[in-house]
């Protein structure tokens, strides 16, 4: 089956059984919930004869997600492309290093042919890199934990200076891999998902084991934040900034997400240990309006950085906050493909503001590649 009508088409990573936002099932919902408005979202297959059609701007295979959720399949003419979604996870292992290759193979040629993405490459490259990320934000004079390019010279010199420090992947996600070193006194413990590894008596001692753990330049080492906890949990702040129809940026929602009990992290995601929850802020946080400004006033300023920094604009960036016990508020990082679990468990239990803001989160993408495309 050919389908003529404009379609944006989404790179995802093609995984049935996969009940994430990158699998079939996020395709399935962002289809579903993006339907008003009114532009068919078309799943791109990622396979050898879409990469040498669209070297030729041919006909493209893919699927459409009907409002029962089966999927059809159905090739879509280069043309009729009017703008590209780029929501796939490269690295995920349940694709593998062939699959990625096609995917970056299909957006370069997306480029190419001159189709806008929501998020364009160099914004999503910029907001996966944490320390790409930290050099942007920098010069807004933002509060932003001391981090640099791992080094063992510089581990220690944040160790010396703090009580806590994060070893994170530059390009990690959901913590993993992530290691956290904490000195008690003239004790030094270090961490992996919440696991105490071992204790050492000296700074010497926690710089033997990271060198061990062969970190390079791939890695950042960041100063750890003191941060307000809920019920002992700590806390931080996920900002969702769209853009819509009109080209302009809105700031879709702001909630809170809690870490799992022990962690000293708030991650949300599926790694073991590091499971916490979102929570609506204005029930849990006194002088909550305020703050909500100030939040607003941060993330707006972080997206303007970093669109200043790649040239382009973004159309769906993650801002990540965290306040801290002495009451600043504190960048922790960007992201561009982003989760909804909590944000959908919010809306359901809240309803109201939520529920509509929920609404929009799916249709904003969608309206704005319509706008670049100019349908």
């Amino acid at each position: 089956m050919t389908w003529s009508a404009p379609v944006v088409a989404l790179l995802n990573n093609p995984v049935e059984w996969k009940s994430t936002i990158y699998g079939r099932n996020g395709f399935r919902k962002k289809a579903r919930l993006g339907a008003p408005a009114g532009i068919e979202l078309f799943e791109l297959e990622l396979n050898a004869n879409n990469v040498k059609s669209a070297s030729i701007k041919g006909e493209l295979e893919g699927f459409r997600a009907g409002s029962n959720g089966k999927l059809a399949r159905i090739s879509v003419p280069m043309e009729s492309i009017v703008a590209a979604y780029d929501f796939y996870c490269a690295g995920e292992p349940d694709c593998g290093q062939k699959m990625d290759s096609i995917y970056f193979n299909l957006m370069s040629a997306l480029v190419k042919a001159g189709k806008p993405f929501v998020n364009p490459p160099q914004v999503t490259d910029i907001c996966a890199d944490k320390w790409e990320t930290h050099l942007a934000v920098l010069p807004t004079g933002i509060n932003l934990p001391a981090t640099n390019r791992y080094t063992p010279g510089w581990l220690g010199e944040v160790l010396e200076e703090n009580k806590m420090a994060f070893i994170k992947k530059r390009n990690g996600t959901e913590g993993t891999g992530q290691a956290f070193v904490e000195k008690k006194g003239s004790t030094y413990a270090a961490y992996e998902k919440s696991t105490a590894l071992f204790a050492v008596d000296s700074l010497a001692g926690i710089l033997e084991w990271a060198e061990s753990r062969n970190f390079d330049d791939k890695w950042i080492v960041q100063a750890g934040i003191d941060s307000a906890r809920i019920d002992g949990r700590v806390m931080s702040f996920r900002s969702v900034f769209q853009r819509d129809g009109d080209l302009k940026l809105h700031e879709t929602a702001t909630y809170a997400i809690i870490g799992a009990e022990g962690s000293r992290q708030s991650n949300v995601g599926p790694v073991p240990g590091l499971m916490g929850y979102g929570a609506e802020p204005s029930g849990i946080i006194s002088g909550w309006d305020r703050i909500r400004e100030q939040i607003s006033e941060m993330g707006t300023k972080a997206v303007a950085a970093l669109e200043k920094a790649c040239g382009e604009a973004g159309g769906e960036i993650g801002i990540d906050t965290l306040l801290s016990t002495d009451a600043r508020l504190i960048f922790i990082e960007a992201n561009t493909k982003l989760g909804h679990s909590q944000f959908e468990r919010l809306a359901e239990m809240h309803g109201g503001k939520l529920k509509e803001a929920f609404g929009k989160f799916f249709v904003r993408p969608l309206r704005y590649a319509r706008g670049l495309a100019g349908v």
